[in-house]
């Protein structure tokens, strides 16, 4: 189910400590620092092929989570310094992923 794949990351630590602000069907990233990014990212690379569409939405619920981000942020870093980032550590874990 798409709700418990966004668990991991929606939990209430990340609410919690303002790293996520959540309306019922949004969200937008108040601190890059988020929980739960491991367990996302083993689910995408982990996960046994029949199980791509579930892959593909947590893919995108990935990217989301690097686009939907706030203001405050994107002043801060530059929206293109945080998918530069973004980007770098997708590679960094296909590589780690190739390796094991």
């Amino acid at each position: 189910d798409r709700r418990q794949r966004q668990m991991c990351i929606r939990d209430s630590t990340n609410t919690m400590y303002d790293r996520m602000s959540w309306t019922q069907d949004n969200f937008v990233v108040l601190n890059l620092d988020l929980r739960g990014l491991p367990t996302l990212w083993s689910f995408i690379l982990d996960c046994p092929d029949s199980n791509n569409d579930m892959v593909s939405e947590s893919i995108e619920f990935m990217n989301k989570l690097h686009e939907d981000v706030a203001p405050s942020l994107k002043r801060e870093y530059g929206l293109l310094r945080i998918r530069s980032e973004f980007i770098a550590t997708c590679l960094a874990q296909m590589e780690k992923a190739q390796k094991e």
